[in-house]
């Protein structure tokens, strides 16, 4: 099973965008899909049976299970945003205060306090920005999964949260809280399979429509559609060549010091 497992929807039900007489499709948009994290036997972005069923009767839609229904691209591109600080290791004088997620909860609750006092302010960035560089954007989502990817050398730490998110007072998510652990170098496989067929399939989509036209009194720039694709193609590329959020560990070790010492 994939660590990073996507399906883009068929033409015909990819949701068009622009005003009633001028709907269109671009590369966003029919990127539509649905997708997961899979970690282990959990599925990150599975949703609990409850808020499946909530939210397609909210929809006006028949409930039914799936994953996360959105353009694949978000969990793409947010995914190579933090590879270059994922993939660098956290030296062990720092990752201990992380090390497990009571010691990371403890850490993100002194911070939380740190920010409302004045030399707590201070530090607080420099305390917290290596480790929300490691931390998967969800934010587009409502009360999404918190996915954390924290490089310990040789093995990279998957470690996710999701219990306490709730809408209408329903569980949102079905994974819990918990983390495994892969091999550096297998995670970076993955990241690059993801990317490499996330590209085919699209391209393939480019050339059926290029080939059939695109739906009935849909309009498809085809020549802004390929180019964006040509430019999204080099994006793995572009992120394993990005810089890295921690450059100075020696800051950041003083600056949790200086934490601890403030919140006791």
């Amino acid at each position: 099973m994939p660590l990073f497992e996507f399906t883009l929807k068929d033409i015909a039900d990819v949701e068009l965008w622009g005003e009633e007489g001028q709907k269109n499709l671009h590369w966003f948009a029919l990127i539509d899909g649905f997708f997961t994290v899979n970690a282990g036997d959990r599925r990150l972005f599975a949703l609990t049976p409850e808020m499946t069923a909530l939210r397609g009767n909210a929809n006006g839609k028949a409930a039914q299970a799936c994953d996360v229904d959105y353009q694949v691209a978000r969990l793409h591109t947010d995914m190579l945003t933090i590879l270059a600080d994922a993939l660098q290791p956290i030296p062990e004088d720092i990752f201990q205060y992380v090390e497990d997620q009571k010691k990371q909860d403890d850490l993100y609750a002194k911070l939380d306090v740190c920010w409302e006092s004045d030399d707590g302010s201070i530090v607080a960035p420099l305390a917290a920005d290596w480790l929300d560089a490691r931390k998967l954007d969800t934010e587009y989502l409502h009360d999404g999964p918190d996915i954390w990817f924290l490089n310990t050398g040789d093995h990279i730490n998957v470690r996710w949260r999701t219990e306490g998110k709730e809408e209408q007072d329903v569980k949102v998510w079905a994974a819990g809280n918990g983390e495994i652990e892969l091999g550096a170098n297998s995670f970076l496989e993955e990241v690059i399979l993801f990317h490499q067929s996330l590209m085919e399939q699209m391209a393939a989509r480019i050339e059926l429509i290029k080939k059939n036209g695109p739906p009935a009194g849909v309009f498809v720039d085809m020549a802004l559609l390929e180019q964006e694709h040509f430019e999204r193609q080099g994006q793995l590329e572009t992120a394993l060549a990005s810089k890295i959020v921690t450059n100075n560990w020696q800051a950041v070790a003083g600056a949790l010091a200086r934490v601890w010492k403030i919140i006791v």
